[in-house]
């Protein structure tokens, strides 16, 4: 065993296409988590940080894992705290909490990754043809209620801390925890971890160690993380508990060039065993609606509707980009012939002819169609670039420019420099 490897033989480097096989297999690995071995290890990794074991929960998807974890992490801090609230209202907090959180799911049959609803009129719903799931709402708020109520038990006992004076009456504290238990559903993410879908990050530490050989004392507490990464999926760890989902039941993928990547245009592509989903078109994540609707339902005017550019992508790849511009009575403005960038003036069909410009652009290296809506004031294709990563005029140097590279909506570019190529290097 060595503590110190400067280089890889070449019996090592053969064993790469081994060992990258190995680790997608688990990170696709579909089984329940290991409750037992999960334990263990969760136990360990808190005591290696100096904390008590935690409270354990286990659970079916990551979104109740999400929302029962920022609701608990909230009510233990209103009970260490000392607000005074009864079990009763705690009860009544967490019924109101659940179902704001999962109606903004279920209620509108429109809505996007982010969470964000688009806004369509009722005939447009109604010719969606999606119905609101209820049943899986009320589902979903059971085991959210049931892993909360877990995770709070009567008997739990808090470390001592110094509770500051509070004269609020206990009528402020109730409409204050509604509040914080919604402010910890946005920031719960931050003590997430994804399990088995990330063990991928650790290949390389298990490479060196169990092909290359090296022996480090850290290995010993990383074994910990590397168990629980192996026989649970996606969890949140907080001070007082954790909560552990199980890997999802259903994943369905595309290899393109080697890389897995989620595709369904079917149905889901991830699925959890109690009933959410996940849906990915050529390794985006899309709204529902995006895959479950056909080719004819899709209104071609919905277009403008998305702000993501990948999720537009696939919206403008599903529909096909001729259909949206005879549809819309597109008009071109600019055209470039190599790479092919258009600028067109799209009609929406609402009665409105004003200018609306539109940059068309293909992606050759996916076979993909982008359309983004730029400012009234883009009369040019170099222009809506400028607009769309966030140059000015002055900075486009044909000649002295530097070089950058593109991803969807970022860019990527020196960060000293001032002056950029008319167009990207590289597009991805």
């Amino acid at each position: 065993m060595t503590q110190k490897i400067t280089e890889l033989t070449p019996e090592q480097e053969a064993r790469f296409p081994e060992w990258r096989q190995k680790y997608t297999e688990k990170q696709l690995w579909t089984g329940e988590t290991d409750r037992p071995r999960a334990k263990v290890a969760t136990d360990a990794l808190y005591q290696l940080v100096g904390e008590r074991a935690p409270l354990m929960a286990y659970v079916r998807s990551p979104l109740v894992a999400s929302v029962a974890s920022a609701f608990a992490a909230a009510l233990h801090w209103g009970r260490e705290t000392g607000w005074g609230l009864s079990r009763k209202q705690e009860k009544q907090l967490l019924e109101t909490a659940c179902k704001k959180a999962y109606s903004r799911l279920y209620t509108s049959p429109f809505y996007q990754t982010t969470g964000a609803l688009i806004s369509l009129d009722q005939k447009e719903q109604k010719d969606a043809k999606i119905i609101s799931d209820e049943a899986g709402m009320s589902r979903l708020i059971e085991e959210t209620t049931r892993t909360v109520t877990e995770l709070l038990p009567e008997d739990f006992s808090y470390p001592p801390r110094k509770i500051e004076p509070d004269d609020k009456p206990a009528s402020k504290h109730y409409e204050a925890m509604l509040e914080l238990m919604r402010e910890c559903l946005t920031k719960i993410w931050r003590l997430r971890n994804f399990g088995n879908q990330q063990i991928a990050w650790i290949a390389h530490l298990t490479f060196l160690r169990d092909v290359c050989g090296l022996d480090l004392p850290e290995y010993a507490a990383f074994k910990h993380y590397e168990d629980l990464a192996e026989c649970s999926g996606y969890r949140i760890m907080h001070k007082h508990f954790c909560v552990i989902a199980d890997p999802p039941d259903r994943l369905e993928t595309q290899i393109v060039d080697g890389v897995y990547n989620l595709h369904s245009p079917g149905g889901a592509a991830q699925s959890w065993r109690d009933g959410w989903s996940l849906y990915y078109l050529n390794g985006v994540r899309v709204s529902p609606w995006l895959v479950k609707l056909d080719e004819g339902q899709l209104d071609p005017r919905w277009v403008a509707k998305l702000d993501n550019a990948e999720e537009r992508r696939e919206f403008v790849r599903k529909v096909g980009v001729e259909r949206i511009e005879y549809k819309l009575g597109s008009r071109i403005i600019d055209k470039e012939a190599d790479p092919m960038y258009q600028l067109i003036d799209l009609r929406l069909g609402d009665g409105d002819d004003t200018y609306r410009p539109y940059l068309k652009m293909n992606n050759p290296s996916i076979d993909a169609v982008h359309i983004e809506g730029v400012p009234k004031e883009c009369r040019t294709i170099q222009a809506a670039l400028n607009y769309r990563n966030g140059f000015t005029e002055s900075q486009i140097d044909p000649v002295n420019g530097d070089d950058w590279y593109q991803h969807g909506d970022v860019t990527f570019k020196q960060t000293k420099s001032t002056l950029f190529k008319p167009r990207p290097s590289k597009i991805a």
